[in-house]
């Protein structure tokens, strides 16, 4: 199972996103920090979502920060909002050396729309940032 990662700051209007480099997807437009859910490795979801922020913007914060929902289809996501954090400024690499993910930036929530993003990324991002509008509002 997966686990994606909506990063937020300034109020939710910047999220971050980075490139696929590597694999299947790479050249496919941005992508949020994502991974897969190991149950036996990760325990819980959360765990999963840690490691893959640490792993990709080199950001490590405590489970607490995290906050999981779904997104309509069922998709498990996490949202993280930031303050001073900054994302690394190089790639995240793999046992072997290759540039698999990032560097990540922050770009505005509002071009979305707009952005290169991973067309497989594109209607879940949006779904995600909907639902924390929704619940923005809500609190």
């Amino acid at each position: 199972a997966a686990v994606f990662i909506l990063c937020l700051r300034n109020n939710g209007s910047d999220v971050l996103l980075g490139p696929k480099l590597y694999g299947k997807a790479k050249n496919k437009g941005l992508t949020v920090p994502a991974g897969c859910f190991r149950p036996k490795r990760d325990k819980i979801r959360v765990n999963a979502a840690k490691r893959e922020l640490k792993e990709e913007t080199g950001i490590d914060l405590p489970a607490d920060r995290f906050r999981g929902f779904r997104i309509p289809g069922g998709e498990y996501w996490f949202l993280v909002r930031l303050a001073d954090e900054k994302p690394c400024t190089l790639p995240e690499r793999d046992h072997l050396g290759n540039a698999v993910w990032g560097p990540a930036q922050f770009y505005p929530t509002e071009k979305v729309v707009s952005l290169p993003i991973a067309r497989w990324l594109r209607k879940r991002l949006q779904k995600a940032l909907a639902h924390e509008i929704v619940q923005s509002a809500e609190n």
